[in-house]
């Protein structure tokens, strides 16, 4: 039975100029992993999360970012 998850995406963002930007920000903020493959399909204990999970199966993602505009 799979089940229901919240995701949270957070970015902030600052503009040092009106052509300097960053940027930081997280996806999957609280690091929330989808439901973890049955045994009878991960029989080797490898492949702990499916690949075809809308979210992906490999947790949290921090970013930073930095623009310029020409």
């Amino acid at each position: 039975m799979l089940h229901a998850k919240t995701l949270v995406d957070l970015e902030g963002r600052f503009a040092f100029t009106s052509h300097l930007q960053a940027a930081v920000g997280a996806e999957n903020l609280f690091d929330t992993y989808p439901d973890p493959n049955p045994a009878a399909v991960n029989p080797t204990g490898t492949a702990a999360f499916s690949n075809y999970s809308p979210f992906g199966r490999s947790g949290r993602f921090i970013y930073g970012r930095v623009s310029y505009d020409f």
